[in-house]
């Protein structure tokens, strides 16, 4: 796979994911939105589960970057 592919491949699979896949999961009355799935996870809203969620974004974050980049550097 080459670099402009692989790009490719990154930018369509964020739009079906922000555009296409809440309109089906809409379709099939399934909650879509971040804040449906924390609230059904963790409850309402509170310092501690707010706290929580930073962690777990920021490491989800960290890790898809770097693992974004060592692939884009491994192709050709």
């Amino acid at each position: 796979m080459t670099r402009k592919s692989y790009v490719f491949h990154l930018i369509i699979g964020f739009i079906i994911g922000l555009f296409i896949l809440p309109a089906v999961l809409d379709w099939f009355g399934i909650p879509f939105s971040f804040y449906d799935v924390l609230t059904l996870i963790l409850g309402e809203p509170n310092t501690v589960n707010r706290i929580i969620v930073m962690i777990l974004f920021v490491i989800f974050l960290f890790f898809s970057v770097r693992s974004f980049y060592k692939e884009l550097k491994k192709l050709p």
